[in-house]
């Protein structure tokens, strides 16, 4: 059972690492940004090579797959450009209680009631 359990987690933390040696990301934004910075941001990150995977739109967020060293390039530039996105490494989010494992973004509401 314990090694089931330690396989389970290198799988998913592979996951988030493709065979091309990209990453996926979600990049946030505070909810004051305006879209146009959000889309100028799309633009920048698909013009450097990223796959734009989707698109939030209750939130101001993306998520994206790219390089390491291409998502450090556009933590400056989107500071060189007044934004102040938060970056995070997309990855997989465990309730406990069930062992529901869901991606950070996707909202699952199970009652527990």
């Amino acid at each position: 059972m314990k090694l089931s359990k330690i396989a389970i987690g290198l799988l998913l933390a592979a996951g988030t690492v493709s065979a091309t040696g990209t990453k996926k990301y979600i990049v946030t934004y505070p909810s004051g940004t305006d879209q146009s910075s959000v889309n100028k941001s799309a633009q920048h990150l698909e013009e450097s090579g990223c796959t734009i995977r989707h698109r939030y739109h209750l939130i101001k967020a993306l998520a994206v797959e790219c390089p390491d060293d291409t998502m450090e390039d556009f933590q400056i530039w989107a500071q060189d450009h007044g934004q102040n996105p938060t970056i995070e490494e997309d990855q997989v989010v465990c309730r406990t209680a069930s062992w529901t494992w869901v991606s950070k973004l996707t909202v699952i509401h199970r009652s527990l009631f």
